[in-house]
């Protein structure tokens, strides 16, 4: 993940250099619609063991939102991961606990975009999200679903191409908290994530 972040770096700054002269058009009933994609790592665990497990993932997330006055920002956010899993006790990997989830979010976005001049080619934000989450788990020919409530916050920058697009970079965390049916036993999942996109503004 190092490597991909010093990477994403590079090309923003590159990018930054390149497109000082754009200026950008965030403004009040302004529109964004932007695809992303990222590489994910995700610990899980449960309210009673101490084990957990690691897992990596790749996602796929598209977002909707509109400026309301000055940066602040309101939309939604649909995303889908797939994952491989592995079980770790005492920070071994347990040998034949591979399995594969899908997870799809879909969340309710509050953004804070940090806009200091119409002219500014790069634009910092901070946000956060409430929404559900549904997993799907495959493991030794078997399928479970589950479902729950999710939370996320992130933050990142924005590299004006145009006045109409935007190259964006993010890191951001998510939780996804569910309790299988005719359980007690209360299972969450915190996913730590680089990601990066393409806005459009309307």
């Amino acid at each position: 993940m190092k490597k991909m972040l010093v990477a994403v770096l590079a090309v923003a700054l590159a990018f930054t250099c390149s497109t000082a002269f754009a200026g950008n058009n965030i403004g009040r009933g302004t529109k964004e619609l932007g695809i992303f994609t990222g590489i994910n790592e995700t610990e899980s665990s449960d309210s009673v063991s101490s084990n957990s497990s690691l897992s990596d993932s790749v996602n796929l997330n598209l977002n909707y939102g509109i400026f309301l006055v000055g940066g602040l920002q309101v939309g939604i956010s649909l995303m889908a991961d797939q994952t491989k899993s592995w079980q770790e006790v005492n920070g071994s990997k347990v040998a034949g606990s591979e399995s594969t989830n899908k997870t799809t979010f879909e969340f309710i976005d509050v953004k804070y975009n940090f806009v200091f001049s119409k002219s500014q080619p790069v634009v910092p934000f901070i946000g956060i999200g409430l929404g559900a989450a549904q997993m799907s788990n495959t493991s030794a020919g078997t399928t479970t679903s589950n479902s729950g409530s999710a939370a996320k916050f992130g933050v990142g920058v924005k590299f004006f191409l145009t006045e109409n697009t935007s190259l964006n970079a993010e890191i951001s965390t998510k939780s996804f908290t569910f309790t299988p049916e005719g359980s007690n036993v209360e299972y969450t999942q915190d996913t730590t994530g680089l990601n990066v996109g393409l806005s459009v503004y309307f």
